[in-house]
């Protein structure tokens, strides 16, 4: 509310972001909004995510929104682009194995600093290189700055050596369903999807190894090829299918050292996160 007074005192024009709408900031370049919600329950779900088009240079900026938006924007928009400016700082929350295949990128460009998440998560990395994108970080080159004419296009850095040398390391993403990231201060667990087909977790079941507490997923529970699922639990659980799904709105997990144990439906241990 601050800043909405702040742009009224200064009588600061502004207009808000819909989906599907275009900006105008000159006859010569095209502004498309691919994604802007005006409520939910993620705040990076609401992220304004941008499609500017120069020419036949085309860039895709992405904010915070995760895999649930890019889906959507999969299914409803050319997301074609030379440069991307990958989701949410490189988490895996973002930056899909459909979308990027989607936009094909030639240049991504991570923005991170030195961080306690994991930033820029393996897999994503491993992803934008098989694909053949030429990666660029701000933890490594600070500000980037790239400038086109409209048919070519030059960055202000050089590519990173994120995973490639021996001082950063790409670990493997691994092939399965597995659990890939365990919070359990923020009382969530992302499953992970990385096989080429559909993984149905009918009658499987997470358990939480300290509390001996289990949880049995919905019979027709389904992740899509390189998709996620997270399982929410604590007071601000909800369900947002199909990439959301809540435990309960009790606290599950033990802060102080905990693990969650994936069982498939023959009762087989599939996966651990401690």
């Amino acid at each position: 509310m601050e800043y909405l007074a702040l742009i009224d005192q200064k009588n600061i024009p502004f207009e808000v972001a819909k989906k599907g709408s275009f900006i105008t900031l000159d006859s010569d370049i095209k502004i498309q909004v691919l994604n802007s919600l005006n409520s939910s329950e993620d705040l990076n779900d609401s992220s304004v995510v941008l499609k500017l088009t120069y020419g036949v240079v085309d860039f895709l900026l992405t904010g915070d929104a995760g895999i649930e938006n890019e889906a959507d924007m999969v299914a409803n928009y050319n997301l074609e682009a030379e440069i991307l400016k990958v989701g949410h700082h490189g988490s895996d929350t973002s930056t899909s194995q459909p979308f990027v295949n989607e936009v094909d990128p030639e240049t991504a460009i991570l923005s991170y600093g030195e961080n306690n998440y994991g930033h820029p998560n393996a897999g994503v990395v491993k992803r934008l290189r098989n694909i053949g994108a030429e990666i660029y970080s701000t933890f490594e080159s600070g500000d980037i700055v790239v400038t086109t004419d409209g048919t070519n296009y030059d960055v202000s850095a050089l590519p990173s050596e994120e995973g490639e040398d021996s001082t950063t390391p790409l670990p493997d993403l691994k092939d399965g369903v597995f659990i890939s990231v365990g919070d359990f201060e923020m009382e969530y667990v992302t499953i992970l999807n990385n096989t080429n087909e559909n993984a149905d977790l009918s009658n499987w079941y997470l358990i939480s190894e300290e509390g001996n507490q289990c949880y049995d997923f919905p019979e027709g529970t389904i992740i899509e090829s390189g998709y996620y699922l997270d399982v929410l639990s604590g007071p601000d659980a909800y369900d947002s299918p199909p990439y959301k799904q809540m435990w309960t709105k009790s606290y599950i997990w033990n802060n102080s050292g905990d693990a969650a144990l994936l069982y498939n439906s023959k009762g087989e241990l599939v996966s651990e996160f401690r």
